[in-house]
């Protein structure tokens, strides 16, 4: 190996060297681009989920809006029936918009719940619209239905790695607007569609009763749930409070006042004698309130990754940038010493020759 070292040129030396050392320096810095890389390709997956969450979310909030409506309407109260058109209008505005926006992901169990959505929907909308469904059946019908748009919410998370957040402030955020938030908002939207039907009839037995003071119950631990989650997700990410607060506390005490609604004019008393239409009115604007907390909580988190986005990018032009500036200088220097070298080399040779031939001038 001396030998051989020993017979190379100047420049071959310098090139051994070099290649060596190279794969010290090649090795980890590719293994950081690769991981900003996938840090990029996550945060952009996690932003893209965005806008097909929220409209999937709304498409919740209007089919909930669509089944209180129907129930009362199904129960005997034809003054709804232009309400419930009208609203059966947005709801399929709202079913084709979310299931065009949630195309951008090709999960296989994802396209089989939007299938399914839109299958369910019509037939829905045309027993309400021909009055062939009791008020129960409606209800029940309009609930699975809603069980499988939260589904869908749910596969949007999962197919875009929203669900697998990796920090502790928008992860925190993602399980407030993905699960505890439209949960909670789907207990009330129950307890409104129950209670209208009651109200309207002017009767409730004991079943319905305690069926609805059970899901009282229920929306309770989901408003618990929220509360911790969001914050958590101010614990771990302290910019989002001033955004978060407000809307929070609003929706918090709207759901409160809704859960009293219910217990003091369904559960409790002997003779149900409240306004249905109040009632569905009041219930109405408490519901909006929590789908008013998840808009804000969707826009905070949309901040969040937007700005990871760019802070990713802006990291790996960084080190592109640094790598090709540093991989430039490098094999500069190495050409410079390299030639120097050479030349120092061949001017020591030059002048042992011109001794050995007796030419002391040099």
């Amino acid at each position: 190996m001396s030998r051989f070292i020993g017979n190379l040129k100047i420049w071959q030396k310098f090139a051994l060297v070099l290649a060596l050392v190279l794969p010290m320096v090649v090795i980890p810095t590719a293994i950081v681009v690769k991981t900003t890389w996938t840090s990029l390709r996550t945060a952009q997956s996690e932003s893209d989920a965005i806008e097909p969450a929220a409209a999937t979310i709304r498409l919740i909030q209007l089919t909930q809006q669509h089944r209180g409506i129907s129930a009362g309407f199904l129960s005997g109260d034809d003054g709804l029936k232009a309400a419930r058109e009208a609203k059966q209008d947005e709801v399929q505005q709202a079913l084709v918009k979310a299931l065009t926006l949630s195309q951008r992901f090709s999960e296989e169990r994802l396209k089989s719940h939007s299938d399914q959505l839109a299958k369910d929907w019509q037939a829905i909308a045309a027993a309400v619209s021909g009055k062939s469904l009791a008020p129960a059946e409606s209800i029940q019908r309009h609930s699975d239905l809603i069980i499988t748009e939260l589904d869908l919410l749910d596969d949007i998370a999962a197919d875009s790695q929203l669900a697998l957040d990796p920090e502790a402030g928008s992860y925190y955020l993602v399980t407030a607007m993905i699960s505890h938030l439209p949960r909670m908002t789907e207990g009330l939207g129950l307890a409104r569609a129950r209670g209208i039907a009651i109200l309207t009839k002017g009767v409730a037995s004991p079943e319905e009763r305690a069926s609805i003071g059970s899901l009282a119950e229920r929306v309770r631990m989901h408003v618990r749930d929220g509360k911790t989650a969001l914050q958590r997700a101010v614990d771990g990410d302290p910019s989002s409070q001033d955004a978060l607060d407000q809307p929070a506390a609003a929706a918090f005490t709207a759901a409160e006042s809704a859960l009293k609604l219910v217990d003091e004019n369904i559960v409790r008393p002997e003779a149900m004698k409240f306004p249905a239409h109040e009632y569905l009115d009041a219930m109405t604007r408490a519901i909006d309130q929590q789908f008013g907390l998840i808009a804000t909580v969707n826009g905070a988190l949309g901040a969040i990754l937007s700005d990871r986005v760019q802070s990713t990018r802006r990291e790996l032009l960084t080190i592109g940038v640094m790598v090709a500036a540093l991989s430039a200088l490098a094999s500069w220097c190495i050409f410079v010493v390299t030639r120097i070298t050479a030349r120092h080399v061949d001017d020591a040779l030059r002048l042992a020759t011109a001794l050995a031939q007796g030419d002391l001038t040099q």
